[in-house]
């Protein structure tokens, strides 16, 4: 397994693991951003879902500005570093597994 997917594995761990309830819900805000920025596109979707996906990927690359600060400070809750959560996105927003990402994201989010 590669560390990308180990990565995955040990975040989605840690959210259904023995963590605070706090600590569970900014896990969950970073994963529903991945969501966000993984969505796939379609030739019907909304201008608004447009939008929404791109401020999703700007929430993970920005790195100025109350975006950034706002990032910073959800890292920080879910006790994770921000520039690795910041290297995992872009290697989650880059991968060719979208589909199998958003499946466990999503499984482990409505579990």
């Amino acid at each position: 397994m590669d560390d990308f997917k180990k990565d995955l594995a040990n975040l989605l761990q840690e959210y259904h693991g023995n963590v605070s309830p706090e600590r569970s819900l900014f896990l969950a805000v970073i994963f529903q951003a991945l969501l966000d920025a993984t969505k796939p596109t379609n030739e019907n979707e909304s201008k608004q879902s447009v939008l929404n996906r791109q401020k999703a990927v700007g929430w993970f690359s920005t790195s100025v500005g109350v975006t950034a600060s706002n990032f910073t400070d959800i890292c920080d809750m879910a006790n994770l570093e921000s520039q690795y959560v910041r290297d995992f996105a872009y290697k989650v927003i880059h991968s060719r597994e979208k589909t199998f990402i958003r499946y466990r994201l999503n499984k482990i989010l409505h579990t």
